[in-house]
């Protein structure tokens, strides 16, 4: 079934905006002259994002955010699945040393992310969260080639 939302560009909201402005209607007549919810009306003009300068045209009200690193989040989303499929539990250290063997380039991404949150520190957090923290080496040794198809 289709969303009763309708997205609104902000050149659709600007128009609404410059309408709204030169008619001398009340919010709620204006609002049904134009068929669209009051809400958004007065959304539309508290946010005041729709201005003139703004150039941004046709967002969508949700969007989907893409990793920098898709091949990398391919090829360990392939390897979580091979290694679920083997009811290997897996634990944060090693997802990154995977994430270093599919992309060497990622080790100064992930290094930074070691100075804001040590991940030495990440199994004692979760131990204190109640969570059981699998034994590394033991389930370390997956194939990561037989997990490629």
């Amino acid at each position: 079934m289709a969303s009763k939302r309708k997205n609104l560009s902000f050149a659709e909201k600007n128009e609404l905006i410059e309408k709204f402005k030169n008619s001398n209607l009340s919010k709620a007549a204006f609002t049904k002259a134009n068929s669209i919810p009051w809400t958004t009306l007065n959304n539309i003009l508290a946010a005041k994002v729709c201005s003139s300068n703004v150039q941004i045209c046709d967002q969508e009200r949700k969007r989907q955010r893409l990793s920098p690193y898709e091949n990398v989040d391919k090829a360990l989303l392939s390897w979580i699945k091979f290694a679920r499929s083997q009811n290997a539990p897996i634990s944060w250290n090693v997802l990154k040393e995977k994430s270093l063997e599919f992309a060497p380039e990622s080790e100064e991404l992930l290094e930074d992310a070691d100075e804001d949150f040590p991940l030495t520190e990440l199994p004692e957090k979760l131990r204190n969260h109640g969570y059981a923290i699998p034994d590394e080496k033991r389930y370390a040794k997956i194939d990561v080639e037989s997990s490629r198809c």
